[in-house]
């Protein structure tokens, strides 16, 4: 173990007591051995703060720290704050991931002298129903850049998530890297400031190794009736329009902008909240920084969206209220 690296895995607890044993065995069953496994309780109020006592009576590798609640993000900070490890990975609590996951980036991160490694994951639903994520068709099985910017953007579905990759410790750290205390999209600010900073980056596309499990508990599903979350989702994407200001990637930051805001449209308008302040609030960002959106590329069926939306955007809330009247109603 002494030429291996020490790897800190980051683990945020909330209300989790139904899958928390799992996430923590996945870890602790790693092929790769020499781990610091942080689980950061955030004043859950189940039993998990007596699980995750109990797992680090069972392994030394495992510290717990107790706080007070205060968001995933804030929870992901205090684990950054007393990480130790040279790399450091982050696994929500209720997801899973498989054996040789952690040995898997380890190697790779070795092979390319990277700051960050990743790979893409896999979707697991409730239902039992698996999906592997994929960036497009016919990519390499590797993906290596010393443009990270510009890997940043084109490579955007698997890098706007911080999970399944490893990141270098003294990157986070050097460059006071944190969590925004966003509810949706905090990470994707953390993985663009990383990204910002970073000199190199590789990426595994041929391997899922991270199980992301879609459930109706989960942060995502909770919060999706929250318009002001969705609201918050905007304002990471403008949070990073404006840091590419002036930069060749202002372009880039708005396409993924666009993306943010069709998102959180479609949401808001499927949760009944198309006449929402938090709709107006997106629709004043649009306005806002509607030079630097105007003539963004999109590609497919975005494109036609985005022209839509941004002309008529209120013949869009309709149209797409009635799509979701009749997708409800069809089945």
């Amino acid at each position: 173990m002494q030429n291996e690296p020490l790897i800190s895995v980051i683990v945020p607890v909330y209300k989790v007591e139904q899958y928390l044993d799992r996430c923590v065995q996945s870890i602790v069953d790693q092929t790769y051995k020499n781990l610091e496994i942080i689980l950061v309780d955030d004043g859950s109020p189940d039993n998990c703060p007596a699980m995750c006592d109990a797992w680090a009576e069972k392994d030394s590798r495992i510290r717990v720290i107790h706080k007070e609640n205060g968001g995933v993000a804030f929870a992901r900070n205090v684990g950054l704050d007393n990480a130790v490890g040279q790399y450091i990975s982050f696994v929500d609590s209720d997801d899973w991931i498989d054996s040789t996951m952690i040995a898997e980036l380890v190697s790779c991160a070795a092979e390319y002298h990277t700051d960050v490694t990743g790979m893409l994951y896999r979707i697991v639903y409730s239902n039992g129903w698996k999906t592997d994520m994929r960036i497009a068709d016919d990519v390499p099985n590797i993906i290596y850049s010393t443009h990270c910017m510009e890997s940043f953007y084109e490579c955007n579905k698997a890098l706007l998530f911080s999970y399944a990759k490893l990141y270098k410790t003294k990157l986070i750290k050097d460059n006071e890297i944190r969590f925004s205390n966003f509810q949706i999209a905090e990470d994707t600010l953390f993985c663009f400031d990383v990204m910002r900073c970073a000199k190199s980056f590789v990426l595994s596309t041929n391997k899922h190794l991270y199980n992301y499990y879609q459930n109706s508990d989960s942060i995502t599903h909770v919060i999706a009736d929250n318009g002001q979350n969705w609201v918050d989702n905007v304002c990471s994407g403008v949070i990073m329009l404006q840091k590419t200001t002036g930069t060749g990637f202002q372009k880039a930051a708005g396409a993924v902008l666009v993306r943010m805001i069709l998102c959180s449209v479609s949401n808001l308008v499927k949760a009944g909240l198309s006449d929402s302040y938090a709709m107006t609030c997106i629709g004043n960002s649009v306005k806002e920084n509607k030079k630097a959106l105007t003539g963004i590329t999109l590609d497919g069926q975005e494109k036609y969206l985005w022209l839509f939306y941004f002309r008529f955007p209120h013949l869009y809330f309709k149209l797409l209220h009635f799509y979701y009247f009749l997708r409800k109603n069809l089945h």
